[in-house]
């Protein structure tokens, strides 16, 4: 008796959950958008003035995406609402005693 198993050599059909031949294309010219995409704004980032940064950044525009991070940040560790407004508080106070320049040191030297 033969106690190999057998295998087909050509699948006709994709397993299941298995991206198709279509689904990957398409996912690989999205990449390759994405990919374009990200160089052309990066380009563009990199020619804007020094000043012109620390402006976006010091003026408060991303206060709130950073504090939205924070708060998610907080849910999946487990923090409980009184923990995550105490730490909400202390970003409070980190906004006012630092710019972006002095928070990027900080973050680089922890």
């Amino acid at each position: 008796m033969n106690t190999k198993a057998t295998t087909k050599k050509h699948v006709k059909e994709p397993l299941q959950g298995a991206p198709t031949a279509r689904e990957l294309e398409d996912y690989c010219k999205q990449r390759e958008t994405y990919r374009a995409k990200r160089a052309e704004l990066t380009e563009w980032a990199e020619q804007l003035p020094r000043d012109n940064i620390d402006f976006l950044c010091n003026s408060g525009l991303y206060n709130f995406a950073i504090r939205g991070y924070l708060i998610t940040a907080a849910e999946c560790a487990g923090f409980t609402k009184e923990q995550t407004e105490q730490l909400l508080r202390g970003l409070k106070q980190a906004f006012t005693l630092k710019d972006k320049r002095q928070a990027e040191e900080t973050y680089y030297n922890y």
